[in-house]
């Protein structure tokens, strides 16, 4: 998936560049699709797949971030 012309969307290996190279001892990883007044934080599936296994290859533990039971599936 591309974000279109405008989009302030990064793809998951930038989301996560920082924890991969920081290593902290843990980090959030947020499970949902928020929205907010003015943009949407997306988080596709695929997406959330692999910024899991690239924190965890970094020996980093996500910290799932759930606020609602539809977020676990």
């Amino acid at each position: 998936m591309m974000a279109g012309k405008g989009s302030v969307m990064a793809t998951p290996e930038k989301r996560v560049e920082h924890v991969v190279k920081l290593r902290p001892d843990l980090c959030s990883l947020d499970i949902a699709t928020m929205t907010f007044p003015n943009y949407a934080f997306v988080n596709l599936p695929v997406h959330l797949e692999r910024m899991a296994a690239m924190v965890q290859a970094a020996g980093v533990k996500p910290e799932l971030e759930v606020f609602d039971l539809g977020h676990v599936g």
